[in-house]
């Protein structure tokens, strides 16, 4: 009987990766602004940079106990446009930071640069990944 339990638990944590929108891709260019655009708590995210500019802050769902997000920064070599994606809320953090926005740099090489985490509960995202280059963790001005 445990074993039905703990299957039906995996396989929970695993039934977004039949959805069509498991891969979501978004862009961030120009002027500084918060994006409409809200990343969905599972799957993976493209965030792809663009040019020049302040970039764009996005808006990342509260996180799910066990579901898995990896975003991924993607850009040309000579784009200067920084990525930011912050949580919804200023009570859910990121990693062992009071920290709730992912800065993905302009010093970064943008093409490529990846973080994975996991939800640990509705108010925190733990990192599943190591942090690259050019990524930090800080509280958001957005909030």
């Amino acid at each position: 009987m445990a074993n039905k339990a703990s299957e039906r638990s995996l396989r929970h944590r695993f039934d977004f990766a039949g959805r069509s929108d498991f891969v979501q891709t978004i862009t961030s260019s120009g002027a500084s602004a918060l994006n409409a655009t809200t990343i969905k708590r599972y799957g993976v995210t493209r965030i792809v940079a663009n040019g020049t500019g302040a970039g764009h802050t996005f808006t990342l769902d509260s996180p799910r106990k066990g579901v898995r997000k990896t975003l991924i920064v993607e850009g040309p070599g000579t784009s200067t446009t920084p990525a930011f994606v912050q949580t919804n809320s200023s009570g859910v953090t990121i990693g062992e930071t009071t920290g709730n926005q992912i800065t993905f740099s302009t010093t970064a090489d943008l093409n490529g640069s990846a973080i994975e985490l996991i939800g640990q509960s509705t108010a925190a995202w733990m990192l599943a990944s190591p942090m690259p280059t050019g990524v930090t963790i800080a509280a958001s001005t957005n909030l």
